[in-house]
């Protein structure tokens, strides 16, 4: 019971802090449900700390802002940024949406991040074959080892380090290419439970990160679990490696 409060809790302070951890957890839970059939019946005290959290936080916006949102108002202006005529698979945040930023520039908070909202569902709407193209461009980019920064000023972007594109090449794309192959050899290998939920949490981000816009720093909080992935499988390497070895002496 202290177990599942406490995830309960952990879960609830990961969506304050990044809102997208909902959607994982809806594969954590999911997971949890068809793997641990105990955790059917402490369903609720997992979700009553999270609700509580949530819930302390939705009254505070409230009071504030005297409206109800969802934990941040910033939703808006990030799902513009990833969807509208100027967006690209890597603008991000350099996205020229100053148009629409003119028009909101007199309304408040929550207001503009509703009419940032309304203008990127509208455009979606209206170009249907162009948004496609622009999603999955960017659920591409998601895995991607490299970005823009975080500037519009050329000169400024020449300053970078010359090896900083090596470094994010080599630190990167070889532990997504061994969890590939990971995958890959699972029917001779089956994956564990942990690894199943692991896969899953670790992929399930990026569809639901790809409707805004692609980062890296967005993707780093599952890059960690990549790591473990790949400690299972480099260790299916090296028991591969020994058994042949042995063979070979015998």
């Amino acid at each position: 019971m202290r177990n599942v409060l406490l995830g309960g809790l952990a879960w609830g302070l990961l969506i304050l802090a990044i809102p997208t951890f909902l959607f994982i957890l809806c594969w954590f839970v999911l997971w949890l449900l068809w793997k641990r059939h105990s955790f059917r019946k402490k369903v609720f005290l997992f979700a009553l700390p999270m609700i509580l959290v949530l819930g302390v936080w939705t009254a505070r916006n409230y009071a504030v802002f005297h409206s109800l949102f969802f934990v941040a108002t910033n939703s808006g202006i990030n799902l513009l940024q990833g969807n509208s005529e100027n967006s690209s698979m890597d603008s991000d945040t350099l996205t020229d949406i100053s148009k629409y930023t003119h028009v909101a520039s007199g309304m408040s908070e929550v207001e503009s991040d509703r009419f940032y909202r309304a203008a990127a569902l509208a455009w979606t709407k209206e170009h249907p074959g162009a948004a496609a193209r622009l999603y999955a461009a960017k659920l591409v980019e998601y895995f991607s080892f490299t970005e823009r920064t975080a500037t519009q000023n050329v000169a400024t972007e020449l300053e970078q380090p010359h090896w900083r594109t090596p470094i994010m090449l080599f630190t990167y794309e070889p532990l997504l290419l061994l969890l590939l192959c990971r995958i890959a050899i699972a029917r001779k290998y089956p994956l564990s439970e942990l690894e199943v939920l692991f896969v899953g949490l670790y992929f399930v981000n990026a569809p639901f990160a790809a409707m805004f816009y692609s980062r890296i720093r967005y993707r780093l909080p599952m890059d960690w679990i990549l790591l473990l992935l790949d400690a299972g499988m480099i260790q299916i390497i090296l028991s591969r490696l020994s058994s042949r070895r042995t063979v070979a002496q015998i």
